[in-house]
């Protein structure tokens, strides 16, 4: 039987009388690398050769080092907090940094010995003197430059190589020194008594990009400063440049980076909270947390805000906390006075707000609470004076719907349309309806989701097998053999985890092993069990989830994998809800192993916390509720109370059995689907990017009678605010043709309150020639339909006293009009309460 390794012959050591067999140098490596598949040598050469022991040692560093990124951090703040009470006296500081944690840890003069494993650092001190000094020793071949990061920039030590160490002096006095750094002693001790104190090793490697800490020649690196578009911004405004920030996310060593520069640029601030607003905002400031939690100081929350118009808080804030708001660009500084506005409103104090890029040309005036990064030249232009850009470069807005900057198609796509091109969404909303799995708004526990898609519904489905076998299929092709399923601690993630590792079985021996992250309730961070790390070091690890909305759950198990030293991290989901940037983005970071079912680019919106104002629907049950208090009008009491009670899906009514005459689209799924599904696939058809951008929206639909009523005036129901600002023309011409032609009451009614929420008040002038094709029909609207118009007039006229009175006025001469008693009430009800 052969041995489980191989052996080499070996001049025997001194003092021995027998031939020495050594472990083949090959077989070593492979151990170190934890790459072989045949068992660990437990022979006692290993710890009694010397060449063993040597070749062992030198394999195992060698491969600790090629795990390393190409640039990380390392943070010396927590030693010189536990030191801080000697500052003012001279200090000397001995320790290690360890290559498997790249953590520094101190030590006595006795354990400062050198290690394979570690770089020794000796820092010196003395405040009296105004002397600073750091010396690296035993720095491996491999490093190419260390530096210490500033909030200005960063000072690299001094090479020396004669002994590979490398070190920095800070010495007032010496002025000539050609060691003295450019740094200033003072500079320096704010950044110690703020525990700041970090330095930046790069690595060797023979395609390494050169590093520096300056924000403009990152982004210039990444491409991110984009000039080839005329872009319209938020604002209103046209701009020449585009900050393209999710390039930059796709690099863990750049969010590092600019998460230390963003700690730098506060770090005479205390907080306890991050705001940032967009999900790449949202990278950053998770990694701004963790640099201020390295420094020894206390946990951050992270709170996550999307949108612009109307921003959406997505996780409540704390009441009495102290806010630090992190932005991208800031050119007006009208979204920043929102989101103060937001974060006062919640009880809580905003201690600055943190911008990457300022614009050159920027409106706003620097206050103290306001500070930057760097600054940009762009070219702002308002449209309507004078833009030199207009016509000549390919236009591209942001789209308040989707959340990101795109280009708009220049013809608008119904969601029938919508269906019939796009043969993976007709697919998904098949089985979605199967099975009823989508709800517009759950709610589990204090987390309110939009959009939901049931997913553990499709995986105990009979259907549930097929999907798993598709998405292993696509592992397949992909080459994706993972030894590792990370999976978050979840109902859904575990059921998907267990029927996807079954699946594997038969393909990967042994399949892979399950490791769950459990959420931390307090700090909100994901975690695995101490005797999970060792499981997860050196292995393919795949991080399995059903869905993934704006990719938090997956950014923070693949920074807990990373680590743990992986040797390589992908991720794994049914449905991703993430926006073509931000999975591209996550594709690049994982170098492609990203792998999804099925995409629905509905804005994601998940809100969690204890706050119900926090979410869009319950916001708005919340307002009709203040209105009929305020109104006074009893009959409104039990209407409002109906639209209160949570809904799990009504019947949905037959179609219509009549013939109508074929359109050139296919209507098959809308036809016979649930209410709640029609809404959805209007979002999604709203959400989906095609070759030429995102389309505005139509709906012709809204008139087909051969839609059941419910399921088209749930689509409108549903759709989100700056859909008419978006879908302009075309979609304003679709409710347009409703109010003037449409004769179900529901679906003229789900239009008027679309308008009245947009602002728009044109649905009154198509009120009375309702009531007229009603009258001829012999049918009567429902005391419901009046509960509706009384609160859109309320809407309307809330804040403007002037038109108060005409819309009393108006509903005045069509009571006149009316002899329909329903009617009447109706009207009489509008008039009493426009009258308070």
């Amino acid at each position: 039987m052969s041995p489980p390794y191989h052996l080499t012959q070996a001049d025997p050591p001194h003092g021995s009388n027998r031939r020495h067999m050594c472990v083949a140098p090959q077989e070593l490596l492979l151990w170190a690398s934890n790459e072989s598949d045949q068992p660990i040598p437990t022979t006692d050469d290993l710890y009694t050769c010397p060449r063993c022991a040597f070749n062992r040692s030198v394999f195992v560093v060698g491969h600790r080092l090629a795990s390393l990124d190409s640039q990380w951090s390392v943070h010396l703040g927590n030693a010189f907090r536990s030191a801080s009470s000697k500052v003012g006296r001279p200090l000397q500081l001995l320790g290690h940094i360890s290559f498997s944690t790249r953590d520094f840890t101190t030590c006595d003069e006795s354990d400062w010995v050198p290690s394979q494993l570690a770089m020794r650092i000796n820092i010196v001190i003395d405040e009296g003197a105004s002397f600073f000094s750091v010396t690296v020793l035993d720095v491996p071949h491999s490093v190419s430059r260390i530096s210490l990061l500033t909030s200005a920039d960063s000072h690299n030590l001094m090479a020396n190589t004669t002994d590979g160490s490398y070190d920095l002096l800070v010495w007032q006095e010496a002025t000539d020194s050609p060691q003295q750094s450019s740094l200033s002693f003072a500079e320096l001790r704010d950044l110690l008594s703020a525990f700041k104190l970090q330095l930046v090793i790069a690595m060797r490697e023979d395609d390494a990009e050169e590093f520096s800490s300056d924000l403009i020649s990152v982004l210039e690196q990444h491409n991110a400063i984009e000039r080839n578009a005329d872009y319209e911004l938020p604002c209103g405004l046209h701009s020449d440049t585009y900050i393209n920030l999710p390039a930059i996310c796709s690099r863990e060593d750049s969010m590092q980076l600019i998460g230390s520069k963003l700690d730098f640029l506060f770090w005479d601030k205390h907080f306890d909270t991050v705001f940032a607003n967009g999900w790449a905002m949202s990278l950053l400031g998770r990694r701004l947390g963790d640099n201020r939690q390295a420094q020894g100081g206390k946990v951050i929350q992270h709170v996550l805000c999307e949108g612009y118009t109307d921003p959406v808080l997505l996780d409540d804030i704390e009441s009495g906390s102290q806010v630090l708001i992190i932005l991208d660009v800031m050119i007006t500084g009208t979204l920043a006075s929102r989101l103060r506005r937001i974060v006062e409103n919640s009880g809580a104090h905003v201690v600055g707000i943190a911008v990457l890029v300022r614009p050159h040309s920027a409106a706003w005036d620097v206050s103290p609470d306001v500070r930057y990064l760097c600054e940009v030249e762009m070219n702002l232009n308002d449209p309507i004076k004078s833009c030199p850009r207009c016509g000549a470069f390919e236009r591209k807005v942001f789209n308040p719907v989707a959340g990101y900057m795109t280009t708009k198609a220049s013809k608008a796509r119904s969601p029938s349309q919508f269906l019939d091109q796009d043969r993976e969404a007709r697919e998904l909303w098949n089985l979605v309806n199967e099975v009823d799995a989508y709800e517009h708004h759950r709610r589990e526990g204090a987390t309110h989701y939009i959009g939901f898609v049931d997913t553990r519904k499709l995986l105990e489905a009979p259907v549930g097998r097929q999907l798993c076998q598709r998405l292993l299929d696509i592992l397949s092709d992909a080459g994706e053999t993972p030894t590792v399923f990370l999976v978050p601690r979840r109902s859904r993630a575990s059921l998907l985890a267990k029927k996807l590792s079954e699946a594997m079985e038969d393909v990967l021996k042994p399949r892979p092993r399950v490791i769950y992250a459990a959420r931390r309730w307090r700090t909100g961070r994901w975690v695995v069990a101490d005797e999970d790390v060792a499981a997860l070091r050196n292995n393919k690890v795949l991080i399995v989830d059903t869905a993934v909305g704006h990719g938090r759950t997956i950014d923070q198990l693949a920074t807990v994998a990373m680590q743990c030293k992986a040797r390589s991290i992908g991720a794994a989901v049914l449905l991703s809800r993430l926006s073509p940037p931000c999975e591209e983005t996550f594709r690049n970071r994982f170098d492609g192993r990203f792998y999804r079912l099925f995409n629905l680019p509905i804005r994601p919106v998940a809100i969690r916390g204890g706050r119900v104002d926090l979410c869009p629907v319950c916001r708005r049950k919340e307002a009709l509720r203040r209105f009929v208090e305020e109104a006074d009008v009893s009959s409104l009491d039990g209407w409002v109370e109906s639209l209160l009670k949570t809904r799990h899906g009504a019947p949905q009514d037959a179609p219509h059995s009549q013939q109508v005459q074929l359109s050139l689209f296919d209507r098959g799924l809308l036809v016979g689907c649930r209410a709640a599904i029609a809404s959805g696939i209007a979002l999604h058809a709203l959400s989906a990017a095609t070759t030429n951008g995102i389309a505005p929206l139509t709906l012709p639909e809204l008139l087909d009678n051969s839609i059941p009523w419910r399921a088209r005036a749930t689509m409108v129901e549903n759709l989100p605010p700056g859909i008419l600002a978006w879908s302009g023309s075309t979609l304003m011409a679709d409710l347009t043709a409703v109010l003037s032609q449409a004769d179900c009451p529901a679906v003229w009614r789900a239009a008027a309150n679309l308008l009245t929420r947009e602002g728009d008040n044109s649905w009154l002038d198509h009120l009375e020639p309702l009531l007229n094709r009603l009258h001829a029909e012999k049918r009567r609207t429902s005391p419901s339909f009046w509960n509706h118009m009384t609160c859109n007039a309320y809407l309307l006229s809330a804040n403007d006293d002037h038109y108060r009175s005409i819309l009393r006025d108006r509903i005045q001469e069509l009571l006149t009009a009316q002899s329909d008693a329903v009617a009447r009430d109706g009207l009489l009800q509008m008039q009493e309460v426009l009258s308070e």
